[in-house]
């Protein structure tokens, strides 16, 4: 008899196995943690990020979505598909996604910049600021988003300030 714990020890080796650039490998152990335990997030979450690397949207939304279902509170699921959505054009639900992300983590760097970024580049510099903000309250130390911050700054004619 196998159980969740079965599982879990197919998604640590699928994780191993794209480690060392094996990725059939790796798709092989997350189906076969899916088969043990169906409601597995953890290989849903992981099988996604396969079909993402192959280039296969729909099965990577499809895989993450499902991820998703089975835990709401998976942040990185949900900023994945924010990244999947931005990358599609579809820029609303990208928005949505990273939204979701910091009502869960609110100090999520990676998603706060993304945010940053997509009204830096919608002319939506309040916005924009309002996270740029954001980021370096959460990492001090990252030079580029003082950088994008004080871009921010000359878009709105506030120079002085950067």
């Amino acid at each position: 008899m196998l159980f969740r714990s079965d599982s879990m020890a197919y998604v640590e080796l699928g994780k191993q196995y794209d480690k060392e650039k094996r990725p059939e490998k790796a798709l092989t152990q997350y189906k076969k943690a899916l088969k043990i335990y169906p409601k597995n997030d953890d290989a849903y979450h992981f099988l996604g990020n396969y079909y993402y690397r192959q280039n296969d949207p729909k099965k990577a939304e499809e895989n993450w979505q499902k991820a998703v279902e089975l835990n709401p509170k998976r942040y990185m699921t949900l900023n994945n598909l924010g990244g999947l959505y931005k990358k599609q054009g579809k820029i609303e639900e990208a928005i949505t996604m990273w939204n979701r992300v910091l009502e869960i983590n609110p100090n999520h760097y990676t998603t706060c910049l993304n945010l940053a970024n997509i009204y830096q580049a919608q002319n939506e510099f309040k916005k924009a600021f309002k996270y740029y903000r954001l980021c370096i309250k959460i990492e001090p130390n990252r030079r580029q988003t003082y950088y994008a911050l004080a871009q921010v700054y000359i878009r709105i004619g506030e120079s002085d300030e950067a």
